[in-house]
């Protein structure tokens, strides 16, 4: 359990080179839109919604199924962060990634609440 906290912190900071690539890929196309911003801070907002629901649920249910369904959230948005797709438009990219983002950010709030309880 130890080794999930070090890696969720490489999650939110692995957006600092992606919004390197993307600034080098579409340039003015992105850096003059708002996705710039959103894609950079939109997993924070989901890490709250995450660690206030996820605290509830380890409380109520178990640590082990918190554990369990934050690691699944992980995967799967990961994934999908990943392989972001808009319809071949760049904004819809943009939108798909900013969506995604937010929705990791909760399976990265997910794990601090039943993490932090383990004796």
């Amino acid at each position: 359990m130890i080794e999930c906290v070090p890696s969720l912190t490489s999650i939110h900071s692995v957006i600092g080179q992606v919004n390197t690539i993307l600034k080098t890929l579409y340039k003015t196309q992105y850096t003059n839109s708002p996705a710039q911003s959103n894609v950079n801070s939109i997993a924070f907002a989901g890490t709250v919604v995450g660690q206030l629901f996820f605290g509830y649920v380890s409380d109520h249910y178990s640590r082990k199924w918190a554990l369990v369904i934050s690691t699944i959230i992980l995967f799967i948005f990961a994934a999908l962060s990943a392989g972001s797709y808009g319809g071949g438009s760049i904004n819809g990219m943009l939108s798909a990634l900013t969506a995604w983002r937010f929705l990791l950010g909760i399976g990265i709030g997910c794990a601090p609440p039943p993490i932090r309880s383990i004796p």
